[in-house]
């Protein structure tokens, strides 16, 4: 079964190949989207500073987040081009080596957090009706965290070796115990809001549990150990030169979509309610093409690493299509029946309207977004983390902050809603003259391969 995962990898018609591999994907992000509304739903019978109590930790939890990221993105890189040159040693040591990095990094920044954990909250604007709820949450949440971490270096290992249906069976897991845990925690056992941690807890736990019996049973190609003639310092480096990149990456994205907030909060309420349904309604229509960058991403590593540039042609080819087949379809819903959508999330009058031009709008933009994602996969599968970073940087960094602080100055609501989308249209050229690039350049390798 594990040869039968690499030599589908190097063999198997890529359309297929590239299904199988995200389709999984695809449903374990939607999962885990899931648990997040479904840790909001109950938090929220607890009233208002319960709610407000999981808006100010999630920064904290999100610095931990992006360790799992960092650590899983450069690993998988890693492994998924030294499985395509046939050195599973080398493979083996990148995981054991990325398991051992992201546990320390998370066990420090937990620590660090706990020291100092009512001073980090009020700095991130707990009052002092929210303290409590913040502290009685995050102090569970913090263990959890740490097992979070594992979980998500552990789903990039899989991955990376074709496995995409091990990762999707944790997040299922962990989303089934915390949907049975919550209400029984917060409710039956009157536990509070330390019950949602307390359940988050155990379900990260339980899906931890299930890597360990995929490792320990040898059902993973590699086998974790250190027997590869890179040191552990060399492995360090490489992980953390494409995988430390990206967080960065996603930390500005993050600060793109907090000005885009706050600069639509200075129109007034409906207006920050409008422009966040929509860009709600955009970060979940982005789920599906995001799960099939990144389960097709080992396909693509790995005939990097075999040297087979007819097969990272047609993987490109194959996600492109698809993601541009989907995007298109989201753009002509998004036009047809944005007052219906914006209708369905907000009721007031004014929201509507705002969230109708903004769903439009956004969603028209979209169809730019598949070329920004495939590039930067394929930039993260060739291992060239600060490239992919740059590109990706561009999308909210250099386009939307500085328009945002423009335009709507001058040309009010309407600025704010132009200012993403001329956003994605920068991003989405500038990813495609890169991906041309590219392209040629796969070409150029395959012509000299059959000379």
């Amino acid at each position: 079964m594990k040869s039968t995962r690499l030599e589908q990898l190097e063999k198997e018609a890529m359309a297929p190949l590239v299904l199988r591999l995200a389709v999984p994907t695809i449903v374990g992000l939607c999962v885990s989207a899931a648990y997040q509304l479904l840790n909001a739903f109950f938090v929220g019978r607890l009233g208002a500073q319960a709610v407000a109590a999981l808006a100010i930790t999630f920064p904290i939890t999100m610095i931990l987040t992006l360790i799992g990221q960092a650590v899983g993105t450069g690993t998988a890189s890693s492994m998924a081009r030294s499985l395509g040159r046939h050195d599973h040693a080398s493979a083996a040591a990148f995981a054991l080596t990325a398991i051992g990095l992201g546990l320390s990094i998370a066990i420090l920044a937990s620590g660090c957090i706990a020291t100092s954990i009512s001073v980090l909250l009020a700095w991130f604007g707990a009052s002092e009706n929210t303290l409590p709820y913040a502290i009685e949450y995050l102090r569970p949440l913090l263990f959890a965290q740490v097992l979070l971490v594992f979980n998500m270096i552990c789903g990039f290992i899989v991955r990376a070796e074709g496995n995409t249906s091990i990762s999707m069976i944790t997040q299922i897991v962990a989303f089934a115990l915390n949907a049975v845990l919550d209400p029984l925690l917060i409710f039956g056992l009157d536990l509070g809001i330390a019950g949602a941690g307390f359940a988050t807890l155990v379900a990260q736990a339980a899906a931890a549990a299930v890597y360990v019996w995929h490792f320990a049973t040898a059902r993973s190609v590699v086998t974790l150990g250190d027997h590869s003639t890179i040191g552990p310092l060399e492995r360090i480096r490489v992980i953390l030169t494409v995988g430390g990149p990206s967080a960065l990456a996603t930390m500005i994205s993050i600060g793109g979509m907090w000005l885009l907030n706050s600069t639509a909060a200075t129109f007034g309420d409906d207006t920050l309610a409008g422009v966040g349904v929509a860009t709600r309604l955009l970060s979940i229509v982005a789920l599906p093409i995001s799960g099939l960058c990144i389960g097709a991403q080992s396909a693509i590593g790995y005939n990097i690493g075999a040297g087979r540039s007819d097969r990272v042609r047609q993987a490109l080819a194959v996600i492109l299509s698809l993601s541009l087949a989907f995007s298109s379809m989201c753009a002509l819903v998004g036009i047809a029946q944005s007052r219906a959508l914006a209708a369905w999330f907000v009721s007031d009058t004014s929201a509507v309207a705002v969230a109708e031009h903004a769903i439009a709008a956004f969603l028209t933009a979209f169809v730019c977004f598949p070329a920004m994602a495939v590039t930067i996969t394929l930039l993260q599968a060739k291992g060239e983390g600060a490239q992919a970073s740059l590109l990706a940087i561009t999308r909210h960094g250099l386009f939307l902050m500085p328009l945002l602080l423009v335009l709507p100055r001058w040309l009010g609501v309407s600025g704010l809603i132009i200012s993403p989308v001329l956003s994605e249209a920068a991003a989405g050229l500038t990813a495609m003259l890169v991906l041309y690039r590219e392209w040629r350049r796969l070409s150029r390798e395959e012509r000299s391969l059959r000379v």
